[in-house]
């Protein structure tokens, strides 16, 4: 049986687990940067922190606190960021950031928009779906290959001559119930781990409404990931105001 269901499997809990981690531009002390990016103005607060990259997204924590005495206007979707293997500059006062960005952005579209927390419990529940399923098609595969193993050995028995093309033929039914074993354990690991994500989901996304006065949200957003910047700008709408948050890779260079 050919390995590489297993390699592909192995490849997707590296690539979930793995995190190069994007922390703001502006650092005081450049050898233990602070993750977390912070904004205010006279109508809000806005905390922003990379947390990991997963399932090909960039995920962020975003805590908004509205420090006004009215509602500001605020979606996730609406939420989009710029990259480049260069720094953005900084944008004057009045000037249109999203042209400014558009014109260093490296990005096929220029730009992304953050997904809707419809949009990733969607991808949540799809992902626990395939993977119980993936689990399941190993299961039975491994029990076929056991029954069939067993079925061979007793036939093996009743030969008057074990050649070496037996003892190999062996090797390899008893090798890939091993790989199938491993597989269905290793897809069970991965489909525990898109059951919790799926669940948690509901409590951690970053909901689509707006901010009400003199209140705080927070939650999980997540940005489709199009290949490796250097440098990310992150725009978040809020009411009226567009507030630009630029990242850097931990080891690229800062302001």
């Amino acid at each position: 049986m050919s390995s590489n269901p297993i390699s592909i499997i192995l490849m997707i809990g590296v690539c979930c687990a793995a995190c190069a981690p994007l922390v703001p531009l502006q650092q005081e002390n450049r050898q233990r940067p602070n993750p977390l990016a912070v904004v205010e103005t006279n109508d809000a607060i806005i905390n922003v922190q990379h947390l990991a990259n997963q399932y090909g997204h960039y995920v962020f924590d975003l805590e908004i606190i509205n420090k006004t005495n009215t509602i500001l206007s605020f979606s996730p979707a609406q939420v989009r960021y710029y990259a480049a293997s260069k720094m953005f500059s900084i944008p004057a006062i009045n000037e249109n950031v999203h042209l400014k960005s558009s014109l260093n952005s490296q990005l096929s579209n220029r730009f992304l928009l953050a997904k809707s927390p419809q949009a990733m419990e969607a991808r949540f529940i799809a992902r626990e779906k395939n993977l119980a399923k993936t689990q399941a098609f190993f299961y039975i595969l491994s029990m076929g290959l056991m029954i069939y193993d067993g079925a061979k050995d007793i036939k093996d028995t009743h030969k008057e001559r074990w050649t070496n093309s037996d003892a190999n033929r062996a090797v390899v039914r008893d090798a890939s119930i091993a790989a199938t074993i491993l597989a269905t354990d290793l897809t069970g690991l991965l489909s525990a781990q898109a059951q919790q994500d799926r669940y948690y989901a509901q409590f951690e996304l970053l909901s689509d409404e707006a901010i009400n006065p003199l209140t705080t949200k927070r939650g999980k957003i997540f940005l489709p990931k199009e290949a490796s910047y250097r440098y990310l700008r992150l725009v978040i709408p809020l009411g009226s105001i567009d507030y630009v948050i630029d990242f850097k890779r931990q080891t690229a260079k800062g302001r």
